[in-house]
């Protein structure tokens, strides 16, 4: 199903691809280029090439990685190798027929696969009284009051905290830089743990460390495991993020103002978080219809 490449050499073609990777996270192309390049030695094992695989072939791969894959994880996989045949599409390598064919084989959600959620007020409450490390705590509230991605917990520096100007520079994907603005209560939330992490003798200038003071990295899973551990609650960085949002839209804040505050580049995806029911739509409406009502 696909069309010839031309003379155009693999290496030059995934060279000029991971260009176009450029303003992605570090971490987002890490995942494409690990996608991409697991695909290519599936493709190299059956005599094919990376320069003009078929969706035939994308097929054959994740009907491969199906058993060791949960469907989440499959989905992934399918994502990003789906952005490198939109870039072969683009080239003319693969015609749009079969590029729109993707659509048929992308992976389903198996059952039991499990889903990111919103915390429960309960479950909130159980949080703040049973986790009782400050630093576990400040990373908690730091989640569930600003929604942040996991990758951005450990990019916030001290200068990125404007207490006198009252706002919070989140360094998000892509590198975009969004402003959170601060209420008197999270100023207070801040210059307390600042406070705490002077106590710690903490001299570098990222806001976050670990227990032995230095930069947070992939400490940060770990400190979200604990949590979970020691709260009785199971929760994730993206569980908060998908609460904070949750949170806001029950209390009536507009979705648009949630989708720029939390660095969604379009609604749709905050709606995905927030999952509004038919019913709470309705009432949602009904309200602001009453007061524009003649």
């Amino acid at each position: 199903m696909s069309s010839k490449p031309g003379k155009i050499s693999e290496k030059k073609l995934l060279q000029e691809y991971e260009l176009l990777l450029e303003n992605l996270s570090p971490n987002t192309k890490t995942a494409y280029l690990g996608n991409l390049n697991e695909f290519r030695r599936f493709l190299k094992s059956e005599g094919k090439s990376i320069t003009a695989p078929s969706v035939f072939d994308l097929a054959e791969f994740l009907k491969y990685k199906k058993s060791v894959c949960k469907g989440i994880t499959l989905q992934r996989k399918f994502s990003a190798i789906r952005k490198y045949f939109l870039y072969l599409k683009k080239k003319k390598i693969i015609g749009s027929e079969d590029f729109d064919f993707l659509t048929e084989i992308r992976p389903k959600a198996t059952k039991g696969d499990e889903a990111h959620r919103a915390l429960s007020e309960a479950e909130i409450q159980q949080c703040l009284s049973k986790i009782s490390l400050p630093l576990y705590r400040f990373v908690f509230q730091l989640g569930l009051q600003f929604g942040i991605r996991r990758e951005e917990y450990i990019k916030i520096k001290l200068n990125d905290i404007d207490l006198k100007r009252k706002r919070l520079r989140i360094h998000g994907k892509g590198d975009k830089v969004r402003f959170i603005p601060l209420t008197e209560t999270q100023v207070s939330f801040f210059q307390r743990f600042l406070e705490q992490r002077e106590r710690d003798g903490i001299n570098h200038e990222y806001l976050l460390y670990s227990k032995t003071g230095k930069v947070l990295g992939r400490t940060l899973q770990h400190y979200f495991t604990a949590m979970s551990k020691q709260s009785g609650v199971k929760f994730t960085s993206h569980d908060l993020r998908v609460t904070n949002a949750t949170r806001f839209w029950n209390a009536g804040m507009d979705i648009y103002v949630i989708s720029k505050k939390l660095g969604h580049e379009s609604i749709e995806t905050t709606l995905r978080y927030v999952k509004p029911t038919e019913k709470q739509v309705d009432e949602r409406y009904l309200q602001i219809a009453e007061d524009l009502s003649y």
